[in-house]
């Protein structure tokens, strides 16, 4: 997934970015798959932004589609910060019922944990809930086949919070899609072991971070550009338009000529 730079790019642009804030961030995935992540310990003024993104996902033209909410990251719970979430739910409850078909929250450990997963327990359910402790198991219970959702949003949160290895590597790919580890390690001044070691001891992998930028850039391209497939497909990395097709089918479970059609 790519991060926009603004609420404005996000709205215009939502498939295959996130919107971030200081502990949180909301993500397109795909058009039938949305969400939001926060972590740390998040107070209610840096809540009320991440309501104005969750909006978007209620907007016409959105189709129906499934949520995944990670709370694993939390440190601390703030009442006023779940107060806002508690209201948005609340004041929203139809169009919620009308747009996602299903939730899967990934609750943290301990008190935080209980908190969370308490959360759909104080107001009316507009759609189901499934309470699990895994992203990838929060997406089989929603039905999202996408081996390189867990790693990619565990790279965005990194990013977001702090990490300038993983930031310095997207940075590098979305320059140079076709940058090998050697390429991308030598630019950083490290050794491609070395490299290599660190994106794994941060949860992630080169492999993990360059499919993640070629699927993100050829979704904004095949939705925002008249370019042909072939095209788009070669210029983000692709080896061929039939690559690039089984990548976002596997994501997104269509077609590059069904999300250009809408």
């Amino acid at each position: 997934m790519e991060r926009a730079a603004s609420f404005a790019q996000y709205a215009r642009h939502p498939v295959g970015h996130y919107l971030a804030g200081a502990h949180w961030l909301t993500f397109c995935r795909a058009p039938r798959f949305w969400g939001f992540a926060l972590w740390g310990r998040v107070e209610a003024d840096e809540v009320r932004p991440l309501v104005d993104a969750l909006g978007l996902e209620l907007h016409e033209g959105v189709p129906p589609h499934v949520s995944l909410v990670d709370a694993t990251r939390l440190t601390g719970a703030d009442a006023a910060g779940f107060e806002v979430l508690q209201r948005y739910v609340a004041e929203h409850h139809l169009a919620l019922a009308r747009q996602v078909t299903s939730l899967a929250l990934v609750h943290p450990a301990g008190f935080e944990g209980a908190v969370v997963a308490g959360f759909y327990n104080v107001l009316e359910r507009p759609y189901p809930v499934s309470l699990v402790t895994d992203v990838d198991l929060g997406l089989a219970r929603l039905g999202v086949v996408d081996d390189a959702f867990a790693p990619a949003l565990a790279a965005a949160i990194a990013e977001v919070a702090g990490s300038p290895l993983i930031g310095a590597v997207q940075a590098a790919v979305r320059d140079a899609p076709r940058a090998t580890l050697a390429e991308v390690a030598r630019q950083l001044g490290l050794s491609s072991r070395t490299l290599q070691r660190r994106l794994t001891d941060e949860g992630t992998s080169y492999t993990t971070l360059q499919a993640a930028a070629r699927l993100a850039r050829a979704l904004e391209r095949i939705t925002t550009s008249e370019s042909s497939l072939t095209s788009i497909a070669l210029d983000v990395g692709y080896s061929s338009t039939q690559h690039m097709s089984a990548a976002i089918k596997r994501a997104t479970g269509k077609t590059p000529s069904a999300l250009r059609a809408g």
